[in-house]
């Protein structure tokens, strides 16, 4: 409404909101005490790990979610990227007079960050350890994939590891260390931070569903092409400035195999799509592109079946790429604008029975992780 009144009047329009109306309608996070202890061997390999986590969830729940998110989180990311044997963690949520507790922007992801990273580098200066080793010692390894964390989280694949040492390259570590010594004797405080971090993303109903919240966290696609072989896809998501149309354009190019300046992205509209369960959670991208996914292969056996019949070949020999449909090894081929034309316009061409419907709806929600 600001940024309308500003254009309907052509000058700075600035909405300022009170105490009153802050407390009756927004939310906070991140508001915790942790007490934890790491134990490690001599050759700094950790052992265990304990917090104990309070966090004040303020005056009542915020459906679905519970007022009690937030802490359970800092809680379950607390081991982090790290192999951590043994783990006990203990979560109170207590209830203030305080606006309600929220789920806001990586929930619980920096307090537990915080938290363990700055375990390691108390640990590191105790064992006389560089903090870039210790972490390395400890860091899930490539070969131990999937991971499931000591809280339960399942580390599908990643590359802790390496991506801290592509990191140090980058910086010519431990290079800093030098600098750092130079600048303290000429009585400057110069600073070296360094932590390591993983995060959950593409939340469906599984995770969901466990504490038994009632909603759906599904997505839907629907990709069509019109009678000029034009690629529409239509979303149930919302891109916040980073591209995420590109992404899914590129995702629908990849599996139709038609050129991606065919490609029309509908995004940020709820009348687009039947039904869309919204931006949230670090998700848009794994869950539209599952949707975009399904429904591009299901569309393009539609396309393949009917370019059966116009090529005269099997369906088993077609494929699609680069905006054509071709008969592999030979050079007969057709265009989906030509494919298209003959769907929808060219009712001859086709036998009966053997007309495709060039739209289809498919929604993703991992719900077994799949």
């Amino acid at each position: 409404m600001v940024s309308v009144l500003a254009r309907h009047l052509g000058r700075a329009v600035r909405w300022t909101g009170d105490r009153l109306e802050d407390l009756a309608s927004t939310s906070y996070g991140f508001d915790e005490i942790v007490d934890a202890k790491l134990a490690l061997d001599r050759e700094g390999h950790i052992l265990a790990l304990a917090a104990d986590v309070i966090g004040d969830v303020g005056a009542y729940s915020i459906y679905p979610w519970t007022a009690a998110i937030e802490p359970i989180q800092v809680a379950s990311f607390m081991p982090g990227p790290y192999r951590v044997p043994a783990y006990r963690g203990r979560v109170r949520a207590v209830a203030t007079c305080k606006t309600p507790l929220g789920p806001y922007c990586g929930v619980g992801r920096p307090i537990s960050t915080f938290v363990m990273e700055r375990l390691i580098d108390v640990a590191a200066q105790r064992l006389a350890l560089d903090p870039v080793e210790l972490r390395l010692r400890n860091l899930v390894r490539s070969d131990e994939f999937p991971y499931r964390a000591a809280s339960g989280i399942v580390w599908d694949r990643s590359g802790f590891g390496e991506s801290l040492t592509r990191a140090c390259a980058a910086i010519d570590y431990p290079q800093p260390w030098a600098e750092q010594t130079a600048a303290r004797a000429e009585g400057r405080l110069v600073g070296i931070g360094i932590a390591s971090y993983a995060e959950l993303t593409g939340i469906g109903s599984r995770i969901s569903a466990a504490p038994g919240m009632p909603i759906n966290t599904g997505t839907a696609a629907t990709i069509r092409f019109d009678s000029t072989g034009a690629v529409t896809g239509s979303f149930g998501i919302a891109s916040h400035r980073q591209s995420l149309e590109a992404t899914l354009a590129q995702v629908i190019a990849d599996e139709l195999g038609v050129r991606i300046e065919d490609i029309q992205i509908l995004q940020g509209d709820s009348a687009v799509v039947a039904h869309g369960t919204g931006t949230y959670a670090s998700r848009r991208a794994v869950l539209a592109r599952g949707a975009a996914t399904l429904a591009a292969r299901l569309l393009k056996d539609r396309v393949i079946r009917a370019a059966s019949h116009l090529l005269e070949a099997s369906v088993e020999d077609i494929d699609a790429a680069d905006g054509r449909i071709f008969v592999a090894g030979t050079d007969r081929s057709l265009t989906f604008r030509e494919l298209a034309k003959a769907v929808y316009s060219e009712i001859g061409r086709l036998p009966r029975g053997a007309r495709e419907e060039l739209e289809v709806t498919k929604i993703y929600d991992p719900y077994s992780a799949r």
